[in-house]
């Protein structure tokens, strides 16, 4: 069934390709604002493109129910230290959420905004919910990671050949304090509120089940009451996203939230 795509739309002034998104919308129109999926797209936080994740995209409002869901594909900024990445998928949530005049706006409901991650997109989606200096990308109803990278020093710890793509990303001095796991307990009073389903496929061959562990153990430590950590066999590490089984647990996600 046919979606309509929305191609290129600036979240930030200046002409920057990585600071575009699509917006894709169920075809006919639906008859009332629906929900929107964030997707953030994996990559080492060096590389990938929203155009990449179209198939993410349609395969997320095939699932939907009725098939009403509206889902955004962002860019941000690739190859870059860390804040600048996050600060800039962070203005693109921002916009999405509080813009009135871009195109298709109208079909989305402000009030039901869920992040989907995916490797270091999940990191990204997690760290701006979580971190304080992000307040203003508004109420996110539900978080959904998939492979996330979410303890730096962890990954390091267990995979020391990370440090290819973990250190032009990350000080030494940044990787804590860029984890949502270690800052997990010192989360914004507003992430409390928010739904977190943390996803491993059991088939990923790049990213154990350490990180989705973690994560979602320190989230409950903290006190968050609505964490959700999910194993299945969904596939490889770059398959995974492609997956019916992950479009359909983002949709569990979604369309039970209240």
């Amino acid at each position: 069934m046919a979606t309509t795509r929305i191609a290129d739309i600036a979240y930030l002034p200046g002409g920057s390709a990585r600071h575009t998104l699509d917006l894709y919308l169920p075809e006919p129109p639906p008859p009332a604002a629906v929900p929107l999926a964030v997707y953030v797209h994996g990559g080492a936080w060096r590389v990938g493109d929203k155009g990449e994740f179209g198939a993410v995209a349609e395969g997320l409002i095939a699932a939907a129910p009725g098939r009403q869901l509206a889902v955004a594909a962002v860019n941000y900024e690739l190859a870059v230290r860390h804040p600048a990445h996050v600060d800039s998928a962070a203005a693109a949530v921002r916009f999405l959420a509080t813009d009135r005049s871009y195109p298709g706006q109208r079909a989305v409901d402000r009030a039901r905004v869920f992040l989907v991650g995916h490797s270091a997109g999940a990191h990204l989606a997690a760290l701006m919910t979580l971190a304080p200096g992000h307040e203003g990308i508004g109420p996110i109803r539900g978080v959904v990671g998939l492979g996330g990278l979410y303890d730096i020093p962890a990954l390091l710890d267990e995979y020391p050949d990370y440090r290819d793509f973990v250190d032009p990303a990350f000080g030494a001095d940044d990787r804590a304090a860029a984890s949502p796991a270690c800052i997990a307990a010192h989360m914004r009073d507003d992430a409390r509120r928010t739904r977190f389903l943390v996803v491993h496929s059991t088939g990923d061959e790049l990213v154990g089940p350490a990180q989705a562990i973690g994560f979602a153990a320190q989230l409950m430590r903290a006190g968050h009451s609505d964490v959700t950590l999910a194993a299945r066999d969904l596939g490889g590490h770059d398959a995974a996203p492609l997956s019916a089984g992950f479009w359909q647990l983002v949709c569990s996600l979604i369309f039970t939230s209240s």
